[in-house]
């Protein structure tokens, strides 16, 4: 089912930009590892990691993924978006995307200042891309000297995470190794948090193995028998059992509370569950309807009005959520995706799925479709989507796959939405039929609306 995969499964890794900066070389709680942190857009692909783990419900938050400022494929993901939500994106979304556009521009600029940063990110409400913008200034060659810049994270950071938080610290002590002062309030930190109480031994083992770097023995010891104090360890030190520590260390690592797995917010994610309108026109009724319903204005023109919007199916959908008689004088269904060869037949939202045994089912009949067509059939059932055209009233589908179809000029004329430089519809080992009889596997010259036009298909 290739359309039921995101784009980001098939892209092979982004080549390092001309321009791109390089950033400092330090892990973040936030990110898998340094490589994260590499290059800028590296920010992107934490996110699409991070939104793969729980893609198909997430399908019907698109929000998710459109209102963060990513650093590279904004496009291809709402272009993928697009073509696998189950209903049309809400326009307050949308223009909230072309927002976060232009904020990833802002992200990006290198001259951009500080203050001005803090306005744009004010603008951000998803937590982790937060974390994620403070990352990447940090990686910037000015932004990882500004001090207010680690201390807003930190102070950000205490407020939703204390793990991630001693891991700032643990970061920021290592880059300005002469600010004493933050190294004591990095040790009360870790005390008052193992009261919480939570795992802090790899922050004492982190600190006193500063003392060995940048202290002394004695000092190293001092920090030891502090750490070991809330181990409620009545172990007896002198200087020479510092020479090799790992024992202590051990004993460190054990008075950690075992937690429970915090759950990802994404991974709770679920697909709503609603029950289907109860929505019947019975074809005896239409008549009466017809005649009943009462406007202002005289019906002749309320049917012109219908009849010219007829082939909008925006305008349409505002219409039938109005009034239902404007449904029973153009009887047109609105499907914003349609799957034929799904693995049970369902509607989801304003798209419908359907087994290829259950194409004779009676919804598919005067079928306007709006975004997505996916036929996922095999060589043994080449006429799907010519009997489909047959049967549906209108075909604007930009996105899906055509899978073992066979295709003349005339059902390019139906699906001419999806045809490069119009969409991004791909036939898979599909084959043409021209007018001599010939067939041939469908190419990239074939699929295309130039050719559609120098065959008389418009």
């Amino acid at each position: 089912m290739k359309r039921d995969l995101p784009f980001f499964e098939h892209i092979p890794p982004l080549p390092l930009p001309e321009n791109g900066r390089k950033v400092l070389d330090f892990n973040s709680k936030v990110y898998e590892n340094e490589e994260d942190l590499r290059l800028g857009h590296k920010y992107t692909h934490f996110l699409l990691h991070l939104f793969a783990k729980n893609w198909h419900n997430i399908l019907y938050y698109p929000e998710k993924l459109l209102n963060i400022p990513h650093f590279d494929p904004m496009e291809y993901m709402k272009k993928d978006l697009e073509g696998n939500c189950p209903k049309q994106i809400p326009k307050a979304i949308l223009k909230k995307y072309e927002r976060c556009k232009f904020l990833c521009k802002q992200f990006q600029r290198d001259d951009l200042p500080f203050d001005e940063w803090i306005l744009y990110l004010n603008e951000i409400e998803n937590e982790e891309a937060v974390f994620g913008l403070f990352e990447h200034r940090l990686g910037w060659k000015n932004g990882c000297f500004d001090k207010n810049l680690w201390n807003l994270y930190l102070k950000l950071m205490k407020e939703n995470d204390q793990i991630g938080y001693l891991n700032i610290y643990c970061r920021y002590t290592r880059f300005f190794i002469e600010d004493k002062e933050k190294v004591e309030k990095y040790r009360n930190e870790i005390e008052r948090i193992s009261k919480i109480p939570l795992p802090v031994s790899e922050f004492w083992i982190d600190t006193i193995l500063y003392e060995f770097d940048f202290g002394t023995k004695e000092s190293a010891l001092k920090i030891l028998k502090r750490a070991l104090a809330f181990s409620n360890s009545s172990v007896d030190l002198k200087i020479e059992d510092i020479l090799s520590p790992t024992d202590y260390f051990e004993v460190l690592k054990k008075m950690d509370p075992v937690l429970i797995p915090k759950i990802d917010f994404f991974d709770t994610l679920e697909a709503p569950h609603k029950s289907p309108i109860s929505c019947f026109y019975p074809r005896n009724q239409i008549p009466t309807l017809k005649k009943t319903q009462n406007f202002s204005i005289p019906r002749t023109i309320i049917y012109y009005f219908t009849q010219n919007i007829k082939f909008n199916h925006r305008m349409l959908q505002k219409l039938y959520n109005s009034c239902k008689y404007f449904f029973a004088i153009q009887s047109t269904p609105i499907c914003y995706r349609l799957v034929l060869g799904w693995k049970e037949s369902k509607y989801d939202e304003q798209s419908l799925f359907l087994k290829i045994e259950d194409f004779n089912f009676f919804g598919l009949n005067n079928l306007y479709i709006t975004t997505t067509l996916d036929i996922l059939a095999d060589e043994t059932q080449p006429k799907l989507l010519f009997n489909l055209i047959k049967r549906i009233y209108k075909c604007e589908a930009k996105y899906g796959d055509i899978d073992h179809q066979t295709i003349t000029i005339n059902e390019l004329r139906h699906i001419s939405n999806g045809l490069r430089d119009e969409g991004d519809m791909c036939p898979w080992n599909s084959k043409f039929i021209g007018d001599d009889g010939e067939e041939r596997f469908i190419n990239n010259d074939i699929w295309d609306t130039k050719f559609l036009e120098a065959n008389g298909g418009n």
